[in-house]
């Protein structure tokens, strides 16, 4: 009967009813379009991003990967999102990541990093495009000033989701 089913359910089976909740209505506003509903996404995944448990965050981070938002994504302001992508070796949203939050110099290091490690087997093509990006991040970081070279300050960037890395 219906008490054999709520039995089967673990824990870890209603964290994930709970997630998947909260995701279908952010994909249901989404879905709608609109600057009102994209004002109440990017509230949702705000108040969703300030949250301190990691699990959560994590199944946040794929949600919005697997849904091809990468926009969305990356403007969380988060020490978690940016362990979370060193997590999946994903250099390019890495470097994406930190020239979203004003840290140009780190995500040039990040590009150059990926185009000399000899020991990767990223074709030359790849490998030239990561340097042209790397300096393309140093370029920006001298324009941008000391804050910008010494990696991503939040005080001197604009407010993104989440409650800063620092």
């Amino acid at each position: 009967s219906g008490d054999a089913a709520m039995a089967a359910e673990t824990p870890s089976d209603a964290l994930r009813c709970a997630h998947g909740t909260i995701f279908y209505y952010i994909s249901r506003l989404l879905a709608e379009g609109g600057p009102e509903k994209q004002r109440q996404v990017e509230e949702m995944v705000a108040t969703c991003a300030a949250s301190k448990d990691t699990q959560f965050l994590h199944s946040l981070f794929e949600f919005l990967l697997k849904g091809g938002h990468d926009d969305l994504l990356l403007r969380i302001d988060s020490r978690d999102l940016e362990s979370w992508l060193r997590g999946r070796d994903d250099v390019y949203r890495l470097w994406r990541f930190y020239s979203c939050h004003g840290g140009d110099a780190v995500a040039g290091d990040v590009m150059r990093e990926r185009g000399t490690d000899a020991r990767s087997a990223l074709p030359l093509s790849d490998r030239i495009e990561c340097l042209a990006r790397a300096a393309d991040s140093y370029s920006a970081a001298l324009r941008g000033g000391a804050a910008a070279v010494g990696g991503p300050s939040p005080s001197s960037r604009p407010a993104f989701f989440g409650a800063g890395r620092g």
